[in-house]
């Protein structure tokens, strides 16, 4: 007969255990499982959300936004002597930039999805890609799709309201982030190189001035209404003198016209109009009888003196950009740490941006006035009234040289997106809302790329704010 051997009972109490020690892991095991995930998901958080450059992208444009609105409203407020709703008015601007079509919201979601992006990418490069570039690529490939992800949605929202928001800040991302790649390539080039940097934003200076006051005197379509309205408010010029010049170019006013052609001059009496307006002799704007309009109408009636002309457009232009600036950069020693500095170099620096723009239009109107009076007798006097104007665009671009050299690629960096954008289709086709993506987020990961791995190419105040804001 064969005897079933039986195991001790030590070893069954060890089964026991060892069974019941499997349940009660498997029964903490969802536990533990979810204080993991908890704890992943508290670090991958902290990793997106809670760095410097997610604070220092929304705070600059909530508080550029947000400060000066309730400046205003208090300083209202106050002359006006009403306060009861003071409160209201204020909650209502310190909320309002949490909406999705505020820039303050949009530059969260774009860092943030580069944050979350990029480490992600670097893990993904390091076997394929050399450790000097790695850094590099993988920042540009992040910043590239969550600009893809980001700007699409935020661009649909702004063009409903204002078509020339994201197009302007796509040329000027596109010019900065050109001036780096360029800047970057041509270091060893520049240095043996006989035309300075200097020379190069001189060069610049008068071609971006060329193609914004030409556009400004004769096709004013292609500059943002709100640019030109700031170009009125600042500058002396009347919109209707700009208007006249603009009507002769276009045919529709003409000196001493032919009988038969007088039918198709549907502007001939502006100039006669803008005399009455000014309560001033209207034969004084009758181009059918003169053979030069009067120097005194387009003086806007100020003086009959050219050079006092220049004088006052000259005076009356620093006066009103002296406190334009005088506000930017009072604004920026107050709330920018690096700008505390001495306030006489605010004061100088104050003057400096004033004449530049004060003495670009006074050698405008320089140049109009000495063309249309001293001009070569080819060509009839039309021709150099339209002339003119163009002559005085270009050279008002030596203006620039009032301007620190330090600065002067700051300065351009705001004119010539102005000026690439009169050669730009403005119309919000599919096509052009598609390239307008593809070229803000192609310069957007350029410029990111550089701040991150190598910040000391971007030059200039911009370059470096940049590259604080997203390092």
């Amino acid at each position: 007969m064969v005897q079933i051997r039986r195991l001790p009972l030590t070893k069954k109490k060890l089964n026991v255990k060892l069974m019941m020690y499997l349940r009660n892991i498997q029964a903490r095991l969802p536990m533990h499982l979810y204080l993991i995930g908890f704890k992943n998901l508290k670090m991958v958080f902290k990793s997106i959300f809670y760095q410097r450059s997610i604070v220092i992208a929304f705070s600059f444009p909530y508080i550029c936004e947000v400060l000066p609105k309730i400046i205003k409203t208090v300083i209202k407020s106050i002359f006006d002597l009403k306060f009861n709703d003071i409160h209201i008015k204020i909650w209502k601007i310190l909320k309002d930039p949490f909406k999705a079509d505020r820039l303050p919201i949009f530059m969260i979601k774009l860092i943030a999805t580069l944050n979350a992006l990029n480490p992600l990418l670097l893990k993904l490069l390091v076997p394929y890609v050399d450790g000097m570039y790695i850094q590099f690529l993988s920042t540009f490939l992040a910043a590239l799709i969550a600009s893809l992800l980001n700007f699409p949605y935020f661009q649909e929202l702004k063009i409903s309201q204002d078509r020339f928001y994201t197009f302007d800040w796509t040329l000027l991302l596109i010019t900065k982030a050109s001036d780096t790649i360029l800047s970057s390539l041509a270091t060893n080039y520049c240095a043996s190189s006989p035309i300075s940097g200097s020379s190069v934003d001189l060069l610049l200076s008068i071609a971006s001035t060329y193609l914004i006051s030409d556009a400004f005197w004769f096709h004013p379509e292609k500059l943002n209404p709100n640019y030109v309205r700031w170009i009125n408010k600042i500058s002396v010029i009347d919109p209707e003198v700009v208007e006249g010049i603009r009507y002769l170019k276009d045919g529709t006013l003409d000196y001493q016209p032919y009988p038969n052609e007088q039918g198709k001059l549907c502007h001939q009496d502006h100039y006669e109009k803008y005399a009455l307006k000014n309560n001033k002799d209207p034969a004084l704007g009758d181009i059918k009888i003169q053979n030069k309009l009067p120097c005194e109408v387009l003086h806007q009636f100020r003086t009959k003196s050219c050079k006092e002309n220049t004088l006052l457009a000259f005076m009356r232009q620093f006066k009103t950009t002296f406190k334009f600036y005088s506000y930017i950069n009072l604004f920026m020693y107050i709330f920018v740490r690096r700008f505390r500095g001495k306030f006489v170099n605010v004061i100088k620096k104050t003057i400096r941006s004033s004449l530049f723009i004060s003495s670009l239009n006074a050698i405008q109107w320089g140049c109009i006035c000495l063309i249309r009076n001293h001009h070569p007798d080819w060509r009839n006097q039309k021709y150099w009234d339209i002339i003119a104007p163009k002559i005085g665009s270009a050279f008002a671009g030596l203006s620039i040289l009032f301007e620190n050299p330090q600065r002067r690629n700051d300065v351009l960096l705001f004119v010539i997106p102005k000026a690439l954008g009169t050669f730009i289709d403005l119309k919000p086709t599919p096509i052009n809302k598609l390239l307008e993506i593809f070229g803000f987020s192609l310069s957007f990961a350029v410029l990111v790329a550089f701040a991150r791995s190598n910040p000391h190419r971007l030059r200039g105040l911009v370059g470096r704010g940049l590259s604080y804001m997203v390092k």
